[in-house]
């Protein structure tokens, strides 16, 4: 019985240091297409132009941060980091958990990245969602 204890206590200490080491890990999307349903939460680091493709829903969940790099790659002084909705977007913050869509940079000005583009698509949803630095 004892065995069985120890051994339920090492796998609660191990579940309990992957939660912690997972969550403060950024997920990075870096000029991508999603194609299917997916669900954003945590930090989000966006680098170049995302593209949800139409029949694809993008979820943002309450509290989460989507930071946007500076990349000017054509020189024109225009960020091209910013997300372009074909599909769906639902970004639903709650009170107290508010989505922000930011800069990532470290000296942050308005104009860090281009834009939240929604194209033609019939289910978008911004709650609680707070924008800085477009």
């Amino acid at each position: 019985m004892k065995l069985c204890w120890i051994k339920i206590s090492l796998l609660t200490i191990f579940c309990h240091l992957f939660a912690l080491s997972t969550s403060d890990a950024e997920q990075i999307l870096n000029s991508q297409v999603i194609k299917k349903d997916t669900y954003l939460s945590g930090r989000v680091v966006i680098e170049g132009k995302v593209v949800v493709e139409k029949g694809a829903t993008l979820f943002i969940e309450p509290g989460t941060q989507v930071f946007f790099k500076y990349k000017d790659r054509d020189g024109d002084g225009v960020s091209e980091s910013s997300l372009w909705i074909y599909g769906n977007i639902i970004a639903r913050g709650e009170r107290g958990r508010r989505i922000l869509f930011t800069s990532y940079e470290k000296d942050k000005r308005w104009g860090d990245w281009k834009e939240i583009q929604i194209n033609h698509c019939k289910g978008f949803v911004f709650e609680y969602a707070e924008f800085q630095f477009s």
